[in-house]
């Protein structure tokens, strides 16, 4: 049976083991974030810039590339050394399922999960890694003025409908069902 990472009072545990968690977050790697990137629009705003640009093969070659090379198996050694035993990992809905498609899922999405949870098997026997939706169908940042399909809007909430509701819960129970032989995911 799975042990899962547990809150007793002001401390985490995994089994009896207290752990005190040392930890590093991997910002625009899933979800392209233009203030850390120094490019202007939000996540599908810039793939659908170097689609239009490059093409499709292209603009997925390029970005299939781009998440392979910016985490390597040099960095996990690194915070390895350093340390760290915690990995956050922002990631977008969109690497998981189309708006237009909300019930198929990509596949691409589980790939980088695989990539990544296979870097952190090989260097980091202790390392946790806690996944966080920051990009959700049918929702945005409070402050961000548009949907990435040009509608603007002042607000958290977008859509309301249950169809937008009910597809960020399905993706993480679907991610979660897969998660079951990541073992490093809490």
């Amino acid at each position: 049976m799975r042990e899962f990472v547990k809150v007793r009072g002001k401390k985490f545990y995994k089994g009896d083991e207290e752990i005190l968690f040392k930890g590093i977050g991997i910002g625009s790697w899933l979800n392209l974030e233009h203030f850390m990137m120094g490019l202007p629009g939000n996540d599908f705003q810039i793939r659908q810039s170097f689609t239009d640009v490059y093409g499709k093969k292209g603009a997925d070659r390029f970005f299939d590339t781009l998440v392979k090379e910016f985490v390597s198996e040099a960095d996990f050694c690194f915070m390895k050394e350093l340390g760290i035993n915690l990995v956050r990992v922002p990631f977008n809905y969109r690497l998981f399922m189309d708006d237009e498609k909300p019930g198929e899922w990509r596949q691409t999405g589980f790939d980088y999960f695989d990539y990544l949870f296979r870097l952190g098997r090989s260097n980091m026997k202790s390392m946790c890694c806690r996944i966080c939706m920051r990009c959700r169908a049918g929702r945005i940042r409070t402050g961000t003025v548009t949907t990435g399909r040009g509608i603007r809007f002042s607000g958290s909430m977008v859509f309301s409908g249950s169809r937008w509701s009910c597809c960020g819960r399905r993706l993480l129970r679907v991610i979660g069902m897969r998660c079951i032989c990541w073992d490093m995911i809490f």
